[in-house]
């Protein structure tokens, strides 16, 4: 309206009407704040220009039918050229009525950009429901490519908040002049295909879609998590609840940056300067783990996730490689988990902070100043807040058999979290449930914090092998999402009522292969789609996933917005690669146990998988093998090489080589061969107890041989190894043991 006014004033005044859109755009440009990135791309762009936009406000057609330096034409849905706001804004540019499913239609905006006009298309054809991208139609495609035109593609955010924005409801606060980013990518063509009839359309329709979100995850916010969990809080509003754990309580965004500024204080007390860089943590799925893992993040320090089930030899490797001195936990969990040994193991080696203890030293003091610092936080000069610096540690298995620290960054992880929020459809509306420990990366990135910058509610569950008790809690709760292992899901299944999982409408999967009987199960017991992901703690975690808009069953999707891939040679293995990925989520790099406290970061960004994948031409990889010598078993990592270490020292005389198989059940299992005709379970058992290794560590079939494949260096061949392992059990020679 306030354009229109300038219009109508200024063309009484004779002014030329370049000017006049000038005047328009300046005021626009100042009510909205409005930051534009990658203008120059429009400009460079061919004369025939086809440019592709999210759609979620009112506010689009004017706010790109003012900035953008050409004179644009819409092409618009036949139902929103009759629009006022449409009309209003048409002396600033052309409207072109279009119904997207007609092909008439098409055929003449076709011919409009063989003249050379730029045209600005919302492939979504409507406004969006969610605030994120929808279905794509195929129209924008085949305009594309009969045009062969330059496109380029737009993402407008800020203003799903506003009031023009009809489904502004997802959010909490509205917000009547938001701040308005837009970011431009460059100029492309959609690739060449050799698919044909619909597969192609579809095809193409899908790469559109690709260009969308990769651009609205360029025009996301990566910064610090402290800056990032207020910019939550505005957006969302102060009293949105988004943590409830077992015990009952519930956190909201204000509770939650009063509580983290509180504990920070505290901590700061018992921890000396010397020791500010990495702090352990030692807790369970409570909210207590999150105020902690927050608190952290106010005075500088990095977490460090502890895995409680790793065994006490395993968690003091992990405290020495991050040269951690402090270890945050609390007496209570430590009682019910049965983790005194390991308490008494570490204590010697840092100090051992328990929460309750420091709850009860908290002073009135402390308590109001940080609940000032809590509430002006967002006012207060910002120092120290790079996105770049280190802000979470996680411990996977290394080759070498020693815990390996993940060193992630503020940036790596919040990327992360916009790429999952971009790719898959959920929002403030949902409920999550998250019965994955905070020690995964699963469980703390996906499960805790992708919620709290999300907007969502989420039900924290400390154990996820309560298969009786779950599926009832996720009915009395409400959960619209929950998340789980093949394992897990499996056994929820077995246990659940037939309306447990009445309001749940996704199930996402990952940490190993979902197995078909799972899919099935639950698709039709529960009318539940599982979605499968994959992923790994160095890449904060997810890499691909399958969505609501794209999936295959038996893939694990696409790539995540923002993710570039790198296919090298697979010898073993025809038609397959291995995978190398890169991105804004790729981890800062490894400490590793043999240069304690030293960080060793991905060669030149990638980071090498270790996975070997498949491909095909629409983009889905599936996961066909492995080089890194683990297993994964019920979601753990198991290390290969540290089992067989184990081994060696119970049968020193003899030698021995562990190969994995698929198991329904756990997702693998881990098969013994050795060349010692008398091997014992028992032997076995005793072996991995005294090593402090976690009991799923022990093979479950072990199988004599005279003599294991070697290369011609000596070394086991573990490809021909496996073959005759697989033989033997297409054969039936092998029993499992377990």
């Amino acid at each position: 309206f306030l354009a229109s006014g300038v219009l109508g004033f200024y063309s009484f005044k004779n002014i030329p009407f370049d000017q006049v859109k000038l005047y328009a755009a300046k005021i626009l440009t100042w009510l909205f704040r409005v930051e534009i990135d990658g203008l120059e791309n429009i400009i460079k762009a061919d004369r025939k220009l086809l440019i592709i936009a999210n759609h979620v406000s009112y506010l689009d057609v004017p706010i790109l039918a003012l900035l953008l330096p050409r004179h644009v034409m819409f092409a618009v849905n036949t139902e929103i050229a009759k629009w006022r706001i449409v009309r209003l804004v048409a002396p600033f540019t052309d409207t072109f009525p279009i119904d997207p499913t007609n092909p008439f239609g098409l055929k003449s905006l076709i011919s409009k950009l063989n003249e050379g006009k730029t045209c600005i298309i919302f492939p979504e054809g409507a406004l969006s429901r969610t605030g994120k991208i929808m279905k794509v139609y195929e129209g924008t495609a085949l305009i594309a490519e009969k045009t062969k035109a330059d496109i380029v593609a737009i993402n407008v955010n800020g203003v799903e908040t506003s009031p023009l924005a009809p489904h502004r409801s997802n959010y909490c606060k509205t917000r009547w002049l938001p701040k308005v980013r837009m970011s431009i990518s460059k100029p492309f063509h959609l690739p060449n295909t050799s698919l044909k009839g619909k597969e192609k359309r579809a095809f193409l329709s899908q790469e559109i879609y690709q260009k969308l979100i990769h651009q609205s995850y360029m025009n996301q916010s990566k910064g610090h998590l402290i800056e990032e969990i207020y910019q939550s809080k505005a957006r969302f509003g102060s009293s949105k609840v988004i943590l409830e754990d077992i015990t009952g309580s519930s956190l909201d965004y204000k509770t939650l940056v009063i509580k983290m500024h509180v504990l920070a204080l505290a901590l700061k007390e018992k921890v000396k300067v010397k020791e500010k860089t990495h702090l352990g943590i030692l807790l369970p799925n409570t909210n207590a783990n999150v105020v902690t893992f927050f608190a952290c993040q106010t005075q500088g320090y990095v977490p460090a996730m502890l895995n409680y089930t790793a065994g006490k030899n395993n968690i003091a490797s992990a405290l020495k490689t991050a040269q951690i001195k402090t270890v945050v936990t609390s007496k209570a969990f430590i009682e019910k988990a049965n983790l005194e040994e390991i308490i008494a193991h570490i204590s010697p080696l840092v100090n051992v902070i328990y929460l309750e203890e420091l709850a009860k030293e908290i002073t009135i003091v402390q308590k109001i100043k940080g609940t000032m610092i809590g509430l002006t936080w967002p006012l207060l000069k910002k120092k120290n807040l790079c996105p770049k610096a280190p802000a979470l540690i996680l411990f996977t298995s290394g080759s070498e058999g020693t815990p390996k620290g993940v060193v992630l960054s503020h940036e790596n992880i919040i990327s992360n979290i916009r790429q999952v929020l971009e790719a898959v459809d959920i929002g403030p509306n949902d409920r999550m449930f998250n019965p994955l420990p905070m020690f995964h990366a699963f469980g703390i990135n996906v499960g805790t914090l992708t919620p709290i910058f999300g907007g969502i509610f989420a039900f924290l569950y400390p154990n996820p092998k309560h298969f009786s008790q779950i599926p009832n809690i996720i009915y009395e709760k409400s959960i619209t999402v929950m998340m789980g292992t093949n394992t897990f899901l499996a056994a929820y299944h077995k246990c659940a009522h037939p309306y447990d999982f009445n309001t749940v409408r996704l199930a996402v999967a990952g940490g190993e292969k979902l197995a078909d009987e799972t899919r099935r199960a639950y698709a039709e017991d529960f009318g539940i789609r599982i979605l499968e992901g994959y992923g790994s703690t160095e890449c904060s975690p997810i890499i691909s996933c399958n969505t609501p808009l794209y999936q295959q069953s038996g893939s694990v999707g696409l790539t995540l917005p923002g993710i570039q891939i790198k296919l090298g040679a697979f010898p073993s293995r025809e038609n397959a690669f291995e995978l190398s990925v890169k991105g804004d989520n790729i981890m800062l790099g490894y400490l590793l146990s043999s240069n304690p406290g030293m960080l060793q970061p991905p060669e030149d960004g990638w980071y090498h998988t270790g996975d070997v994948i498949e491909q095909d031409e629409r983009g889905y990889m599936k996961i066909v093998d492995r080089v890194k010598r683990f297993a994964k078993i019920g979601g753990e990592m198991i290390s290969l090489s540290q089992v067989e270490n184990v081994i060696q020292s119970c049968w020193p005389d003899f030698q021995h080589g562990l190969v994995t198989m698929r198991d329904d059940k756990k997702g693998e299992k881990i098969i013994l061969v050795t060349t010692n005709p008398n091997a014992e379970r028992s032997d076995l058992i005793h072996a991995i107890n005294q090593s402090g290794l976690n009991n799923l560590s022990l093979p479950s079939v072990i199988e004599s041989m005279s003599e294991i494949p070697l290369l011609g260096s000596g070394k086991i061949d573990y490809v021909r190894l496996k073959t005759l392992v697989h033989n033997l059990f297409d054969n039936n020679e092998v029993a499992d043991i377990t």
